[in-house]
């Protein structure tokens, strides 16, 4: 489960790590079987790839300069206009 809250690697292996936990017969016990069959698949159904951003470096423009672009890109996609 901490790899899939991560976000950690591509989501079709961390749902096959979870369809191998879920035929696991532990995973059967009243104390497992909510969090294995229900929380854990729900949190990949609501995990969204998000496509990388990528910056291309301007002429004559610093790695500075690209940080604070990509800092203002952050801002406005979290924060909104």
């Amino acid at each position: 489960m901490v790899k899939s809250k991560r976000k950690e690697g591509p989501k079709v292996d961390r749902q096959a790590d979870l369809d191998a936990l879920k035929m696991n017969k532990i995973s059967a016990l009243p104390e497992f079987f909510d969090k294995v069959h229900n929380k854990m698949q729900k949190a990949l159904d609501e995990w969204i790839d998000a496509p990388p951003v990528i910056f291309i470096k301007l002429s004559q423009e610093t790695a500075y300069g690209i940080l604070q672009r990509k800092k203002s890109i952050m801002e406005t996609v979290l924060l909104g206009p």
